[in-house]
């Protein structure tokens, strides 16, 4: 005979795990677990590294070296991340910019979030300028979150300048700083790792809604911005000043890491479930009686 409650109980449970896995991972890159070498490319073995419905490779520009694959942070020795940049400054300023190739189209239209961890290392603050840097848009490359490809940007200075205070943010629409948004402040990125979540609501009333949380700390919410067409690009950045030292320092690196990009059902699927578990439990204590 079937035990009636244990059956419920299951179903229940089976849908709850499928609620769960509702979430799509699109893709998610570690950059290696602490076995691949130092200073290898960022490219080496990316698709052994990464998981979810799609792969990326990356393509780097500016900055004096390339983007690497770096186990070493000044901090740990076993982590393995994306080193954006590592630089001598003895001239002008210098960007270093990192895209993801790939074209996530499939995150257009619907509810998603963006994941990273950064880590700035500010070896010396000989530089007046410095800032890190993510972009959203729908044309490639992006380059600086002013850029015109760059939809939605966020910009943040180590250094206090521009008007801005430590460790405060810029968030940019369509390549424009918006005054009112231009002071959020940030948890400290310098020399420790910072989770940014970037979650973009496609299907909001009146167009695309933006909302940013930094170390769990909300620096942003509703931020409305806009695209042009279906396809979908990511990029960080990096910027250093005129370093005025003889010989040059060593003076910034740029790290990323756990790179996620998900897509989050739409409330209405969270409804169906929740209305499956009711039907349930009605039909269970029609049994029960």
């Amino acid at each position: 005979m079937i035990d009636k409650r244990k059956l419920g109980l299951t179903v229940l449970l089976g849908l709850n795990a499928t609620l769960l896995s509702a979430q799509t991972t699109v893709l998610y890159d570690p950059y290696g677990d602490g076995s691949i070498p130092n200073n290898s490319d960022i490219n080496t073995d990316f698709a052994t590294r990464q998981s979810g419905t799609t792969t990326s490779t990356y393509t780097h520009n500016g900055a004096t070296s390339g983007t690497l694959i770096s186990n070493s942070d000044g901090i740990t020795s076993s982590n393995n991340m994306a080193r954006l940049r590592n630089n001598e400054q003895t001239g002008g300023a210098s960007n270093g910019f990192l895209s993801l190739d790939t074209d996530f189209s499939v995150l257009a239209g619907s509810t998603y979030t963006i994941s990273f961890d950064f880590f700035y290392n500010q070896r010396a603050t000989e530089s007046t300028d410095q800032w890190v840097s993510f972009a959203l848009g729908d044309t490639s490359p992006q380059g600086t979150p002013a850029a015109a490809a760059a939809d939605f940007g966020i910009l943040m200075r180590p250094d206090g300048v521009g008007g801005a205070n430590d460790n405060l943010s810029r968030f940019y629409r369509d390549g424009a700083a918006i005054t009112a948004d231009d002071f959020s402040t940030t948890p400290s990125y310098i020399s420790s790792y910072v989770t940014f979540v970037v979650t973009v609501d496609e299907a909001a009333i009146g167009g695309p809604l933006i909302s940013v949380t930094a170390g769990g700390i909300t620096t942003v919410e509703d931020f409305s911005v806009g695209f042009d067409s279906s396809s979908r690009y990511i990029a960080f950045g990096s910027h250093l000043g005129p370093n005025a030292n003889t010989p040059a320092t060593d003076f910034a690196d740029l790290y990323i890491d756990n790179v996620t990009l998900t897509v989050i059902p739409e409330p209405s699927v969270y409804a169906s479930f929740l209305g499956l578990g009711a039907l349930l439990l009605i039909v269970m204590r029609r049994y029960r009686q």
